[in-house]
This record gives C-alpha cells, sequence and structure tokens, in this order.
C-alpha cells in the first residue's frame, strides 16, 4: 500500500544508524534489535488545526524467525504507541508515516478546537506504560 499523504501534512524522518545494536528482549518483538533511532517531525495542518512536533522513534530489525511479527522491520514510535513494519526500512517509515497521518486526521475529527486537539495529543505523550518505558530506555542504551 502506498503512503497517501496530503500537501497540508509533512514528515520529516531523521535516522541515526546504532553503533552497537541492542537486542528487545520484550516477548513480542524476540528476534529483534536496534538498529537505528531519530525522530519524525510532523508538521501538521487541516482546517485551523495545526500542529508540530518531533516524535522519536527506534527501528527494530529482525535478526531471528519471530511468531508475531512477520515483516524485518518495524519503526516503534513510542510517544504515540504507534509502530509501523514493512519488508523493507523504507517501508516500514512508509507505513509509520500512514498511521501517523491517520492518527492525525482520526483525532482532528473528534475535536472542536485546536486546543482540545493539543491536549489529547499531549496526553497520549505523556501516558505512561510499562511498554513506554521500556523503549525510553532502549533509546537511552543507543544513545551511549
Amino acid at each position: 500500500m502506498k503512503a497517501m499523504r496530503k500537501e497540508n501534512q509533512k514528515y520529516h524522518t531523521l535516522r541515526f544508524k546504532v553503533e552497537k545494536p541492542v537486542d528487545i528482549t520484550l516477548k513480542n518483538y524476540e528476534g529483534f534489535r536496534a538498529v537505528e533511532t531519530g525522530s519524525i517531525i510532523v508538521d501538521y495542518k487541516k482546517e485551523g488545526f495545526e500542529f508540530l512536533h518531533s516524535f522519536k522513534f527506534v527501528l527494530l530489525e529482525r535478526y531471528v524467525h519471530n511468531d508475531f511479527y512477520f515483516e524485518p522491520y518495524a519503526v516503534v514510535c513510542y510517544e504515540l504507541e504507534l509502530e509501523g513494519i514493512g519488508v523493507s526500512k523504507e517501508k516500514a517509515y512508509e507505513h509509520l508515516h500512514e498511521l501517523l497521518e491517520f492518527y492525525f486526521d482520526g483525532t482532528c475529527e473528534h475535536c472542536d478546537n485546536v486546543e482540545e486537539f493539543r491536549k489529547i495529543v499531549k496526553d497520549n505523550i505523556d501516558r505512561q506504560s510499562d511498554w513506554k518505558r521500556y523503549f525510553q530506555e532502549i533509546l537511552g542504551r543507543v544513545a551511549e
């Protein structure tokens, strides 16, 4: 499926190769290791709704069989709890960009104003979970 981006929505991806890949130990991600990290800058504009934010991500590459993920790459944007998967790194990033578009369009449709939109996104970013904390720790380990 090809990414369908509207002209007023832009995603800029800054990628950095990890010098020492880190094995992922979460059950669903066994057999993956973190190989890239970076940020995706989202510049979202739609019908009076404007949002600019940089989201951190970790790119995972499968090195042995995994029963949960059949694709060899997964890009985890843990701040929004989204992950794009693909047969290549580029396809995984495209999938994540599609998910970001669906997320922001869906959030926008349920909001009456930009303040409500920003609050929902901020609350999602601030909400903590073991999954988010795990990937924050991985990001810290690969950045060393």
